[in-house]
């Protein structure tokens, strides 16, 4: 559970007002709020409650929850966070100091978004981990499940690319928090290390393909796509060690 200081109880900027979908509510900001470009009165986001289990509010400091964002189960914003968009953040996410999760991005598990970090595009994140310091996540990036803990602090530690194999799909390659890396393939599930890729290539097209799909002329190609790929993502471990050094 996230740390936090306990003192004199702050004064919520926001109320939970009638208007409600699905068991979350839309809020309203109860004072102005600058830093966002906030005027008291205007309506913000959706949230599940005002108060997290722990009787903290969901929202504190400058932060806000805009446009059609969502905030549910136990996440939280705070510091001059923002979530905006049709971004969804749950879990026990926690997204602070001047972190922004927008467009069509969701983020959730037990994954604090912080610094200036941005998640956006159509980026999907589970798990457990940090994105922090300047790092900015904004395209099709799938990270998820609990092989690893994921550790992202710059903009190319967490690189999707494609596309891979029978149907095109997207790979995303992601830094976990020993320094080392798990490349994610959204289509099929399938989560490994570069050399586990090497040496499932058959595995991982199978996963893919259908009945219709055997094994063609095409195999071939789709397997040494796979092999370069995981060759590119160890050289990016490479780099990122010298970068952490």
């Amino acid at each position: 559970m996230w740390s936090q200081i306990v003192g004199e109880a702050e004064a919520p900027s926001f109320e939970v007002f009638g208007e409600s979908r699905g068991g979350l509510h839309r809020i309203r900001a109860v004072r102005d709020i600058p830093d966002q470009g906030v005027r008291k009165g205007d309506l913000g986001g959706w949230v599940s409650s005002k108060y997290l289990n722990d009787g903290t509010l969901r929202i504190s400091g400058e932060a806000w929850v805009a446009g059609n964002a969502i905030v549910k189960e136990n996440a939280r914003v705070e510091g001059n966070a923002c979530v905006k968009d049709n971004a969804v953040v749950a879990g026990s996410v926690r997204v602070s100091r001047c972190a922004v999760v927008e467009k069509d991005a969701m983020v959730w598990g037990i994954i604090e978004v912080t610094d200036w970090a941005r998640v956006g595009g159509s980026a999907r994140i589970m798990g457990e981990g940090r994105i922090y310091r300047d790092a900015y996540i904004d395209t099709n990036a799938h990270i998820w499940g609990d092989e690893g803990v994921i550790d992202i602090f710059r903009n190319a530690h967490c690189v999707t690319l494609g596309p891979f194999g029978p149907y095109g799909s997207d790979m995303t390659i992601a830094r976990l928090r020993d320094g080392g890396c798990l490349i994610y393939q959204f289509m099929n599930g399938w989560i490994g290390t570069p050399q586990a890729m090497r040496e499932n290539t058959d595995e991982i097209i199978e996963l893919v393909a259908d009945r219709r799909i055997s094994r063609c002329e095409e195999w071939g190609a789709w397997a040494e796509q796979y092999q370069r790929l995981a060759d590119l993502a160890d050289s990016m471990v490479k780099t990122w060690n010298v970068w952490a050094g």
